[in-house]
């Protein structure tokens, strides 16, 4: 099923709170969202999303199923843009099961990559994956990301710690085998 992505809308506020309040699963996805979040909340972080993509140092979209377009199912994101090394970080949430294993997170990642690669131009993407969630690693990996490195005990969830995935991709056409002219 097609997915549109869009940036949030303050307008959307309502519909992306009650989105969050329904995702029972959610800090198993992502630690973007570890607690409950107040519509104040997602006013102020559609606010400040909308002065960064101004600013370009992130862009953060909504997922939307194309049979509803004005209710988020999730969140993609290009954030921790750094333009000298021209790198940045990418995350993906769908915080509804029921948008999960459609398809939706695919397509979000490969505009996430179109995004950062073809219109900004970045050399490198790279992403955090809570090692339990198997489904994410194995999209970022089939997505050509590789894995880097574990961050042991990085995220504390439900009461315990949780081993983070390092994973990054570069530009097609790159190698980072070669060193830097001195």
């Amino acid at each position: 099923m097609p997915v549109v992505i869009r940036p949030f809308e303050l307008g959307d506020s309502e519909a992306f709170h009650l989105a969050l309040s329904d995702a029972e699963d959610l800090h198993l996805l992502t630690t973007t969202f570890e607690r409950p979040w107040t519509v104040c909340d997602v006013r102020s972080y559609v606010s400040r999303a909308q002065d960064e993509a101004i600013a370009k140092t992130a862009f953060r979209y909504g997922v939307f199923d194309a049979g509803d377009p004005s209710m988020p199912v999730g969140f993609a994101e290009l954030h921790g843009l750094d333009w000298i090394h021209r790198r940045g970080s990418v995350g993906i949430a769908l915080w509804q099961p029921a948008a999960r294993g459609k398809g939706h997170g695919s397509l979000a990642l490969q505009w996430l990559l179109n995004l950062g690669f073809r219109r900004l131009g970045l050399h490198r993407l790279q992403a955090t994956v809570f090692e339990t969630n198997k489904p994410s690693l194995k999209l970022f990996e089939n997505s050509g990301f590789r894995r880097e490195g574990i961050l042991k005990e990085y995220a504390f969830v439900e009461g315990g710690f949780l081993d983070v995935v390092l994973l990054a991709r570069l530009a097609v056409g790159s190698s980072n085998t070669t060193p830097a002219s001195t």
